[in-house]
């Protein structure tokens, strides 16, 4: 928890918005988890992308999911003029966990790659301007957690061109990033209270596209996290009842 709170609440200035471009209104929230798969493709054998260091295939990999939780707006006198100046990897929002924070702890199987519903929260109604979005080194009580993803934040194993599958990358780094709301909130009333599924879509060809071979471990995944973090989209629908 304390490693948690780290990731999630340390102490970073406010997001600050203009009244007439804050977000939307919540009162829930469903959080989930997707990814845009782009020239990756898909097959038993696990993923495979064109690169320029040969087709790479991905035989094995994870990547741990800590935190993510939404960002209030603050009054437009408080010291920021922008959200999107705030990303870094261990950005927080405040000294205390918003009650939107979903922190449970989920190993994504990459050669898998699927759309996660993580969980719910309800809450008084709020104004909303961004998601923090948190990846860490994965627990062995973590949902999906294998013998070789835990303790890793993201792993990777496999090969370009002919070569055997081994470990290409892997780091025990936490990264994160702070993602506008409002683009994706666009037609929402912001005054109306609203219970939405907030799905966060990683880009995994961005993820693999910066690995690369004959490099460090640490080098290539801290690269193909920060390519991931780069590329987010974020998906507003109404949570079905």
């Amino acid at each position: 928890m304390i490693a948690l709170f780290g990731l999630l609440a340390c102490e970073t200035p406010a997001v600050v918005v203009a009244e007439d471009t804050a977000g939307p209104t919540l009162v829930g929230v469903t959080w989930a988890l997707s990814w845009r798969l782009g020239g990756v493709t898909v097959d038993e054998a696990g993923l495979t992308l064109a690169h320029d260091d040969g087709a790479l295939t991905l035989t094995q990999g994870s990547l741990g999911d800590i935190g993510l939780s939404l960002i209030p707006c603050e009054e437009p006198d408080s010291g920021l003029a922008s959200l999107g100046l705030i990303r870094a990897a261990y950005a927080g929002h405040g000294a205390t966990l918003d009650s939107s924070t979903w922190s449970a702890g989920q190993v994504e199987a990459l050669t898998t790659p699927e759309t996660i519903v993580l969980g719910t929260a309800f809450f008084e109604p709020t104004r909303y301007c961004g998601v923090h979005y948190a990846v860490a080194p994965a627990g062995r009580a973590w949902a999906g957690a294998s013998d070789e993803a835990t303790g890793k934040t993201l792993r990777l194993v496999g090969g370009f061109g002919d070569a055997e599958p081994s470990v290409i990358a892997e780091t025990t780094y936490a990264h994160g990033a702070i993602l506008d709301l409002r683009p994706a909130a666009e037609g929402l009333d912001p005054l109306q209270a609203h219970d939405l599924t907030i799905t966060v879509t990683r880009d995994l060809e961005a993820l693999l596209s910066v690995v690369t071979p004959n490099t460090d471990l640490h080098d290539n995944a801290w690269s193909a996290l920060g390519q991931m973090m780069d590329t987010i989209t974020l998906n507003l629908t109404p949570t079905e009842d």
